[in-house]
């Protein structure tokens, strides 16, 4: 289920508030820049982020559904980057080692890139 989504009331981390607090102080501890958290079970696919109190970011990357869409309008999300999509859809993960970055992108089920991400490992 999504951890970083807080704008509907489906299923998602934040219907357990002390918990996601509990996970997001532990990533906040850790010897991390960045976080990659991916998700499904939505029908309909997002990409979120926050900024830990020490500034670290966490990202998630929700994908779904393969092959049932359920198309609705939007919800709200702030934490969310741009707009969620409804249709069939799939998550890619890239890694280009040469220069330390993961990119997470959605693709449409065309193989269309429909949102991306981008986290670059600076050390």
């Amino acid at each position: 289920i999504q951890f970083l989504a807080i704008g509907h009331g489906w299923e998602s981390w934040n219907n357990f508030p002390l918990e996601r607090a509990k996970l997001i102080d532990i990533i906040d501890k850790a010897n991390l820049n960045n976080t990659l958290i991916l998700s499904g079970d939505r029908h309909r696919a997002g990409i979120y982020e926050i900024k830990t109190e020490s500034g670290k970011i966490i990202s998630e990357v929700t994908s779904s559904s393969l092959n049932a869409s359920f198309p609705n309008d939007e919800e709200n999300g702030p934490l969310r980057i741009g707009n969620t999509y409804v249709e069939e859809n799939y998550g890619v993960i890239s890694i280009d080692s040469k220069n330390r970055r993961l990119m997470a992108s959605i693709r449409d089920i065309d193989g269309e890139t429909i949102g991306k991400l981008t986290i670059n490992n600076k050390n």
